[in-house]
């Protein structure tokens, strides 16, 4: 007879080559990583082109011009602009030529009136652009540079330069975080998810479908009596948990060089870091996360009459890492929130709303969080067992619906 070890191993072994064998796996563990590095050069253009619909930030008012209809700007125009136009059609047509980023035309019954038009080429997909900033610090150093020396004049637009300081809930203060930094713990929590996401519904999926397979494969009935339920679902389990998280670790590495290479080619965008701790975080949640779904997938397709009606039930599985994402702008409101809060002690969302909470800058604690995978881990192992004394229940009942009375006769006395 042989031992649970040696038996865990065939199953182990045959799951593997059966897996590998298929060429879709290596073709979807590539694709990823292929679109990362697409990325690299992607995503720096998408934020040149949303860049350029934005107002350039221009030092000075050399690219201003306009129309004192008012008589009280004299003294306006000078070395670094604005420039002073005799009519609406000059200034127009310097907007037009590109001459000039806006014209401004000052009404004759200016200050009573104070609507000033402003000429501006608003281009762009959001149509941003427009100068009033800027025209607005040209006329106010105008109107009180008379009465102001020039160091005087430059404290009053540049009063102060600001140095933020934290303060924590302890009450203790802290610099913040640089914002590649804070960048970094929002985008890497939600690429986790994302992988996640990824691998549960790609591993659920052909976890469920080799289950189910085995009970509608007669030949299992003969394996069976030599080999323990406990043996094949957990040569199953880790052949497929294996197979994902290698997978899946690939994706995460990839995903570790290309995105900081992303943010390299974004002008001031800095550098893309995660803590430690926030890494240890995520890395804990992707594994008891996908754990937990993988033997779900099981328990799912031993219950099912069929390997149709189990194809049916696996997308089901595949939903829950998504649904703390629907809940991102509550989230961003509220991250400490209690749907958040219940969303991490709920094993089978609890790994995703961990990534979340990180994500949006809740303050959950390392406690919380090792409390909540652990109850991720136990439940897991707990549907394991139920899954594999069931196994043989539910193969000798291959087509027909596995009810709840089958189900708590075969925990009683299946062995």
């Amino acid at each position: 007879m042989r031992g649970r070890a040696a038996e865990i191993r065939i199953v182990f072994g045959e799951e593997t080559r059966r897996n590998l064998s298929s060429g879709a796996y290596l073709i979807f563990t590539l694709a990823i990583p292929v679109l990362l590095v697409a990325g690299i050069w992607l995503v720096p253009v998408i934020v040149d082109i949303f860049q350029d619909d934005e107002p350039a930030a221009v030092v000075g008012f050399e690219r201003l011009g306009f129309v004192d209809n008012s008589g009280m700007f004299a003294d306006l125009e000078g070395e670094t602009g604005p420039s002073r136009y005799q009519d609406v059609d000059a200034g127009v047509a310097a907007v037009r030529n590109d001459e000039i980023d806006s014209f401004f035309v000052i009404p004759a019954d200016y200050p009573e009136n104070r609507e000033i038009d402003q000429y501006h080429r608003f281009t762009g997909v959001f149509g941003f652009g427009g100068e009033e900033g800027r025209f607005n610090a040209a006329l106010t150093g105008s109107i009180v540079g008379e009465q102001l020396d020039s160091e005087t004049l430059s404290l009053a637009f540049n009063p102060a330069f600001y140095r933020n300081l934290d303060v924590q809930a302890d009450g203790s203060i802290e610099e913040p975080d640089p914002t590649a930094v804070r960048v970094g713990e929002f985008i890497v929590p939600l690429l986790f998810i994302g992988l996640l996401a990824i691998s549960i519904q790609v591993g659920v999926g052909s976890m469920v479908q080799s289950v189910s397979d085995e009970k509608e494969n007669k030949l299992v009935e003969l394996v069976i009596t030599s080999i323990s339920p406990l043996s094949v679902v957990m040569g199953k389990l880790l052949s497929l948990g294996a197979i994902g998280l290698v997978q899946a670790a690939v994706w995460v590495i990839a995903a570790f060089i290309t995105v900081p290479l992303m943010f390299d080619g974004i002008e001031d965008a800095g550098d893309l870091t995660v803590s430690v701790g926030t890494g240890a975080a995520l890395l804990g949640s992707f594994i008891a996360a996908y754990f937990l779904s993988i033997v779900l997938g099981i328990f799912v397709g031993a219950v099912s009459s069929s390997a149709r009606a189990a194809s049916r039930n696996a997308p089901l599985i595949a939903l829950v890492p998504w649904i703390p994402l629907w809940l991102l702008g509550l989230l961003i409101n509220q991250p400490d929130g209690t749907v958040i809060k219940a969303l991490t002690y709920f094993p089978f969302t609890a790994g995703p709303a961990i990534m979340m909470r990180l994500a949006v800058g809740s303050e959950i604690t390392g406690t919380e969080i090792i409390l909540s995978l652990t109850g991720v881990v136990v439940l897991g192992l707990a549907m394991l067992w139920v899954s594999a004394r069931i196994f043989r229940a539910a193969i000798l009942m291959s087509g027909q619906s596995f009810t709840m009375r089958h189900l708590i006769a075969a925990l009683r006395h299946a062995d």
